[in-house]
């Protein structure tokens, strides 16, 4: 039986870059599959150790802001969310 989901999860295996909240950089990641909801990352260093970030195909001229659902050893699955307001946030640019 197949899952719903699973139904709308697109596999793209497409490269995009994380950004992590008081972690100075991005970090590469390989999308593996994509939906309106969310995404399964995959990335060959454990870089998916935070529960929020924000993610780009686009060198961050535009961000989706992740939540993550579930994790594994390199691989991650998130849900997007809208950002949260932060006092004092300025927004970030590489």
């Amino acid at each position: 039986m197949l899952e719903p989901r699973a139904l709308t999860d697109i596999p793209i295996d497409r490269l995009a870059l994380l950004h992590f909240q008081g972690l100075q950089g991005v970090h590469p990641c390989v999308v593996k599959s994509l939906s309106a909801e969310g995404a399964c990352l995959e990335a060959a260093q454990y870089y998916l150790f935070a529960d929020e970030f924000e993610l780009s195909f686009d060198g961050f001229r535009t961000t989706l802001w992740c939540q993550m659902v579930w994790r594994n050893r390199h691989a991650c699955g998130v849900k997007f969310v809208a950002r949260r307001a932060e006092t004092g946030y300025s927004g970030w640019m590489p």
